[in-house]
């Protein structure tokens, strides 16, 4: 008897939810978005978003881990403070078509996601936005001079494709220190590589 009840009240109800967990997981695809890599190491910040199967944008869709590449590329969460105050992203706005978001260190310089339909299948796309120039973001390079919680970013380059023509480009700006956090849209300047 008392086996029984171990099954109906322990065993059974455990199996459902790793049933229901697992079946979760395979409603939504990860696409890698953009990554964050520094002067001062090799290592990178990687964002990813999820897309259920109908292409839409699910709450938390956006997710930010580090590789690190000084250490054989092991993967690993970002930590409080880089989450809150360095790495982390913040979404303003979201539906299930697009997201705004931006980095918690740059409030002002707004990351567009939004999602394309493909032959095979759906995938996100994020853009970048400065001076009236727009590109489809591969990675940000953030120069910085110092290290630790004393660093202090010299520069801001966002590399990616142009929307308006397709071709590779990079746009920089120069952050301005404001208070904890960098204020880089009114500023700086932007360049192309072709």
């Amino acid at each position: 008897m008392q086996t029984r009840l171990f099954l109906s009240f322990i065993v059974i109800p455990a199996l459902t939810l790793l049933s229901f967990s697992s079946v979760r997981a395979e409603e939504y695809s990860t696409h890698k978005l953009f990554s964050l890599k520094r002067s001062s190491n090799k290592n990178e910040v990687v964002y990813e978003v999820r897309l259920d199967k109908d292409g839409n944008f699910p709450d938390d869709a956006i997710t930010a881990h580090w590789v690190l590449w000084e250490e054989g590329g092991k993967r690993d969460t970002l930590n409080f403070p880089e989450k809150e105050f360095a790495y982390g992203v913040k979404v303003e706005s979201q539906n299930e078509k697009a997201i705004q978001a931006h980095l918690v260190s740059t409030p002002k310089c707004k990351i567009d996601v939004m999602r394309k339909k493909t032959k095979s299948g759906w995938i996100p796309i994020a853009t970048f936005s400065i001076k009236g120039e727009t590109i489809r973001i591969d990675q940000f390079f953030v120069v910085v001079s110092g290290s630790g919680i004393f660093s202090d970013v010299q520069e801001i380059q966002v590399t990616g494709t142009d929307v308006r023509n397709g071709k590779a480009k990079t746009l920089s700006f120069i952050p301005k220190q404001n208070g904890n956090h960098l204020d880089g849209a009114n500023t700086g300047t932007s360049g192309s590589n072709e």
